[in-house]
């Protein structure tokens, strides 16, 4: 079905009108039926349930009156007569009601005869009313058993005829009314199935009209993205949809030009990158998205000792032996994120050689993975702890003289109390203690770093040792009306640790916190089990650290300008060393001006784990 309009918008217009008018003739067809089943349930209540509810209410009313005659009889008049009065007024009123409202055949025959019977019936009640009134009560009962209660019963009767007449004319009517309902849903349903169908009909035309170009552009689309360039859209069609399709079609030719135009220059490129990656010093592995190595440079082949056409194919771990780098391989494909950089050892030629792993994610088609040889810097860093250590050596002899001698000093009698040499003296007594505290750092830094340190590990309750750490540093806090507090989440196992220097480690963070929070501050330090390893925090309120500096507050002898100095900047430095000295891990979380966190964690021990199970 095909619309003589040129434009796609004119043509859902033309959809939308015609479905509109349909809905409005449904509509409208709807509304008639409607009003039409109104007007027939309108007459009926009309002509019958007004003479219903008349003749309902009269023979209540008559009913009262009857009431009220024999109350009378009794001995009450005046309460039988005030009764009888609303009921006769009520009756009367229903009467006159009644006599303007009838409809139905013989129903103006009982009206009247009711209405003759009413009048007589008010003549006898005024002559029942005088007589008991003269205190004739026996002549009064005999005319209300003799005529006055059968024309009561006779009137009654009429009005229950008059009743019945109108009910069956209202049933009559309800017959009526059902019957125009149905033919009114019959007919409705006829319209609402043919505005369905012609609905139908011309949606399927009108959709058809749209989408049909649409198909056929998106097939082609389809297999453009497949590669084949030289598809071309055939759609024929003076409406939007044409010109997309036409535009579509210049756009292919200008790809088609513009792949070509690059092909060359992306080969170029492509022989170039190769030629870095097999001239680069720097080891260079290249895996697919399942971790399988698809290429390595010679200096790799040089590292593993193994040629590239061998290694094709092997897992990262069977290549290199190294359970780290196929752990950052592993979680480089998972998270398409490229975790720390890590250092490894590996042998060559039986020499150590230290390399910097860096893996890379390669959008959808695996991961590089990076070795740079920094082997020269590992012995530098080796040699400058080596001579910091020496030097260190040689530094502590002439300072235990130094000490010595600024003892003897200060305990001469020839010092004259609070003189200036005295002063001076005990300067150069503060100083020296400085240096000795620098020396000792230094030396414990150097023993950290070359690894010539022993851990003197033993098996610590570790709560009951954060605990009592905590609480020496209680006196300090309170001093400085700073909020010290401890939390433990779950529970904590006992750890095998080295206590004198995790205890440093924690004193370090704690004393920190307290020196660069103001008062009123909270410093909390909080303890966690998570999974095999045990996660210590001290959070503080203090004024945070800038993002810049970050990076650089693990480094040794590094203070931040502008805040209360410590001693030597080396107390980081330390901590980081002594933990990783325990395999665990050190960092810090901070917002400026919104306090900072510390945090290291450090692992639990199988055979410790066991043991607690």
């Amino acid at each position: 079905m095909s619309l003589p309009f040129k434009s796609l918008r004119s043509k859902i217009f033309l959809g939308y009108l015609a479905l509109m008018i349909i809905i409005i003739s449904v509509g409208g067809w709807s509304i008639y039926n409607f009003i039409s089943l109104n007007n027939v349930l309108a007459k009926i209540t009309k002509e019958n349930y007004i003479s219903v509810l008349a003749a309902e209410n009269m023979i209540g009313s008559i009913e009262r009156q009857d009431s009220a005659e024999l109350i009378m009889l009794v001995g009450e008049i005046s309460r039988g007569r005030e009764i009888y009065r609303m009921a006769n007024e009520e009756f009367r009123r229903w009467l006159e009601l009644e006599e303007s409202n009838i409809t139905l055949p013989n129903e103006g025959n009982v009206v009247n005869e009711i209405k003759n019977n009413y009048l007589k019936y008010e003549r006898l009640f005024s002559k029942l009313s005088s007589l008991l009134e003269n205190r004739r009560n026996n002549d009064a009962r005999g005319l209300y058993f003799g005529n006055i209660e059968d024309l009561f019963r006779n009137t009654r009767s009429r009005l229950q005829d008059l009743l019945g007449m109108n009910n069956e004319a209202l049933l009559g009517g309800n017959s009526i009314s059902r019957t125009t309902a149905r033919k009114a849903a019959i007919s409705t349903i006829a319209v609402v199935a043919a505005a369905i169908i012609l609905s139908i009909i011309l949606s399927l035309g009108i959709s058809n009209t749209i989408t049909n170009p649409l198909i056929d552009l998106m097939i082609a689309v389809k297999r453009i993205r497949g590669g084949n360039l030289n598809e071309k859209v055939e759609i024929d069609s003076p409406d939007e949809i044409g010109e997309l399709a036409k535009e579509f079609n210049d756009m292919v030719s200008e790809i088609r030009s513009y792949q070509e135009a690059i092909s060359a220059k992306a080969l170029a490129e492509q022989q170039k990158a190769l030629t870095i990656i097999k001239v680069s010093k720097d080891g260079i592995i290249v895996t697919d998205e399942k971790g399988k190595v698809i290429m390595m440079n010679p200096a790799s082949e040089y590292i593993f000792g193994l040629k590239n056409d061998e290694a094709i194919g092997k897992d990262i771990i069977e290549l290199t032996g190294q359970p780290d780098i196929d752990e950052m391989v592993k979680e480089v494909l998972k998270d398409k994120k490229s975790p720390h950089n890590r250092t490894i050892l590996l042998y060559i030629d039986n020499k150590k050689h230290f390399f910097d792993i860096e893996v890379i994610a390669l959008p959808s088609t695996g991961a590089v993975i990076l070795l740079k040889d920094v082997t020269y810097f590992k012995n530098l860093e080796k040699v400058k702890a080596d001579f910091l250590s020496d030097v260190s050596h040689e530094i502590r002899t002439p300072l235990t003289s130094i000490t010595l001698g600024i003892g003897l000093l200060k305990d001469s009698e020839r010092l004259i109390e609070m003189s200036r040499e005295r002063e001076l003296i005990k300067m150069l007594g503060e100083q020296t203690n400085r240096l000795n505290r620098l020396v000792d750092q230094l030396l414990e830094m150097s023993r950290l770093e070359t690894g010539k340190v022993q851990l003197k590990l033993q098996n610590i309750p570790f709560q009951e040792f954060i605990t009592q750490i905590v609480t020496s540093f209680k006196p300090q806090a309170e001093i400085k009306k700073v909020h010290l507090e401890v939390e433990f989440t779950n529970e904590i196992p006992i750890l095998r640790i080295d206590p004198d220097r995790i205890n440093s480690v924690l004193s370090n963070l704690i004393y920190n916190s307290l020196r660069y929070t103001p008062s009123g501050g909270i410093i909390r330090v909080t303890v966690s089990r998570e999974d095999e390893k045990v996660k210590v925090s001290v959070s503080d309120t203090g004024p945070g650290i800038p993002p810049e500096l970050r990076d650089k507050i693990f480094e040794r002898f590094f203070q931040i300008k502008g805040r209360p100095v410590g001693e030597f900047g080396l107390g980081l430095a330390i901590s980081r060393a002594i933990v990783e000295a325990h395999g665990g891990k050190i960092w810090m979380d901070s917002k400026e001006g919104g306090g900072s966190v510390f945090s290291f964690v450090l692992p639990v021990s199988k055979e410790e784990e066991s043991k607690n199970e």
